[in-house]
């Protein structure tokens, strides 16, 4: 089921203040090991998988939307427990698209039904949290709140905090029409300090906010591109529909770095990854991952995941960072 390879990606550009022990390097490669593999096309461990999250003891939690299921694998990649079916009860889904893991729970989000449900590491219902808008992406900051991204959500950049009881009605007294409602679909990472790197879906732009909400920095990194529209009045649809996506995943590494994945408009479409530096938003380099993917993210000690097989694999790979010393020498740091 799992294996080991290697890729070597080459950056676009070769100076990186990667923190206090790898200041002062200069970049020359970095190598992917990949560590584990899960599913494949020829296998019926998944279907289709959505979202992943991981655990401080290395099990890996995966949505599987077209199975309408939970899963939950060990380090090695052996399945350890399944759960879930096609429903609106609890525990059941329709189209289960985002999970989370914080403090021994597991959130997850629905595209069809509104809320968050929430399991024990066994993957047993216990509640569920209202809410009455959509979710485009979610972080637990703590048991009682959350941040969610929504196209409903009343500011530009879709972000809203939310408590235990959840939301029973959207706060937007007027809906967001057009492009004004698909620039509001955005993902967010946060870091140690609380500040948020936002991600624009259909927009070519990154976005930094310290954590008493003051833009940092705002980046392009395609020329200011946006995704394609199309007038659906005509099919009965709403008044404009994107064609494409700019950008499909934005996620953090140990070391507070900016990752994020390019959709449709990259060069490698869906495996290009943008690293970028965090206080500047200066992008650093760019590597291409082996394979298509819809998402990306990093587990606690730094192994990067991404997907395979349209969706029906999953990726777990070592990042080593290769640095040339200033006397010419090069060292390698494998971070995971």
């Amino acid at each position: 089921m799992w294996g080991t390879k290697r890729f070597f990606v080459l950056p676009a550009a070769v100076w990186f203040l990667f923190s206090f022990v790898f200041a002062e390097r200069e970049i020359k490669s970095i190598c992917l090991e990949e560590i584990l593999s899960i599913g494949g096309l020829e296998k019926d461990v998944i279907f289709a998988w959505s979202d992943l999250a991981t655990d401080p003891q290395g099990n890996i939690y995966i949505l599987d939307f077209m199975d309408y299921s939970m899963k939950k694998f060990d380090d090695k990649g052996t399945l350890l427990l399944k759960k879930g079916r096609m429903g609106q009860g609890p525990g059941e889904f329709i189209s289960p698209r985002l999970i989370r893991f914080f403090e021994g729970r597991v959130y997850v989000s629905d595209l069809y039904k509104p809320g968050i449900q929430v399991f024990d590491t066994d993957l047993n219902y216990l509640e569920k949290i209202p809410l009455a808008l959509p979710v485009v992406d979610l972080e637990i900051t703590d048991p009682g709140r959350f941040i969610i991204s929504s196209p409903s959500a009343p500011s530009p950049s879709g972000l809203m905090t939310v408590g235990r009881k959840g939301l029973l009605k959207t706060p937007s007294k007027r809906m967001k029409e057009g492009e004004a409602y698909w620039s509001s679909f955005t993902k967010f990472a946060r870091d140690k300090q609380k500040n948020i790197y936002l991600q624009y879906t259909f927009a070519d732009r990154i976005e930094k906010f310290n954590k008493d909400n003051t833009k940092m920095w705002s980046a392009s990194l395609l020329g200011n591109i946006k995704a394609e529209f199309e007038d659906s009045t005509a099919k009965g649809g709403p008044s404009k529909l994107p064609q494409n996506v700019v950008f499909k995943n934005i996620t953090l590494d140990r070391f507070g770095y900016v990752f994020i994945l390019g959709g449709h408009l990259s060069r490698h479409r869906s495996r290009d990854i943008y690293v970028l530096d965090p206080s500047s938003g200066k992008r650093i380099f760019t590597f291409t991952l082996p394979f298509p993917s819809h998402t990306i993210t990093f587990d606690q000690k730094n192994h990067l995941y991404s997907a395979a097989d349209e969706g029906t694999c999953v990726k777990k790979y070592a990042l080593t960072y290769r640095f040339k010393e200033k006397s010419g020498k090069s060292r390698d740091n494998k971070t995971a």
